[in-house]
């Protein structure tokens, strides 16, 4: 899947600047179009203020730069929410650049924005952390491989950023000790397979022992210098709704680095 068009999640808070400055970064590695969606919290006098200001830097970031468009979307609008206006966009879109829920500094947004989208979208999207500042992203990527749909479907979206990588690392997680005497790799199958993409990965099988399975991977990312991530988003079925479940949770509370996850 080659990413031709783009679209990143802005409001009103600090984090937004840096996840622009990775949106117009990305558009341009890709030759993408952008397309900014500014949520805004109705139209108040101070309201109006502040969407100024963000077209402004929006407008001083893309100029020149890459094709682009800016569409706002109301968080009060009584006929479409929010994330019903989002998700249209974001399945007309390659990829969503999304940021981490900040319980400090969360805008307009709803708390549970992201995992309502990563579920619903159907679209691989970019998880950013809220603390992130503008970095090298796509260098060393970690890929979070345990076979699965969801897995799968996070690699197959994440190719074109695995082709660019300098360093891709297969890293499987099972709490069973294998026989000393077989030699299994579960991510060689994987490996093979990214090869006939033109991608050298290298595998990394750990087992956890003494340490759950999410602090496993944040010490596999620190280790590795990992500037980003792939791994798939899981879920389970409840009446009405769907929610998060396992290690994708907690991924999205204490992500280090950009995530980019799908389901």
């Amino acid at each position: 899947m080659a990413i031709k068009n783009i679209l990143v999640h802005q409001d009103q808070t600090k984090a937004c600047s840096a996840r622009l400055q990775l949106a117009v970064k990305l558009a341009k590695q890709h030759d993408a179009h952008l397309k900014v969606m500014f949520a805004r919290g109705g139209w108040r006098e101070s309201i109006k203020e502040s969407v100024e200001d963000a077209k402004a830097e929006y407008n001083a970031l893309v100029e020149g730069q890459v094709s682009s468009e800016w569409i706002e979307a109301d968080a009060y609008d009584p006929e479409m929410n929010l994330v019903d206006q989002m998700l249209w966009h974001a399945r007309h879109s390659d990829l969503m650049v999304l940021g981490q829920h900040n319980e400090i500094d969360h805008g307009y947004s709803p708390k549970n924005l992201a995992e309502q989208l990563v579920l619903a979208c159907g679209r691989p999207i970019l998880l950013v952390p809220h603390s992130w500042k503008p970095a090298k992203i796509g260098k060393r990527i970690m890929v979070a491989w345990d076979r699965k749909r969801e897995s799968t479907r996070a690699v197959n979206d994440a190719i074109p950023f695995l082709q660019k990588a300098k360093l891709v690392e297969l890293v499987a997680v099972t709490s069973k000790v294998p026989d000393p005497g077989k030699k299994f790799d579960r991510c060689a199958d994987l490996a093979k397979h990214l090869s006939f993409h033109g991608i050298d990965a290298k595998t990394n099988n750990l087992i956890a022992r003494d340490i759950d399975i999410l602090n496993l991977l944040l010490s596999a990312i620190t280790d590795g210098d990992i500037d980003m991530v792939v791994m798939g988003a899981y879920g389970h079925a409840r009446i009405r709704e769907m929610v998060l479940g396992g290690v994708t949770k907690d991924i999205f509370s204490q992500m280090p680095v950009p995530v980019l996850m799908s389901h």
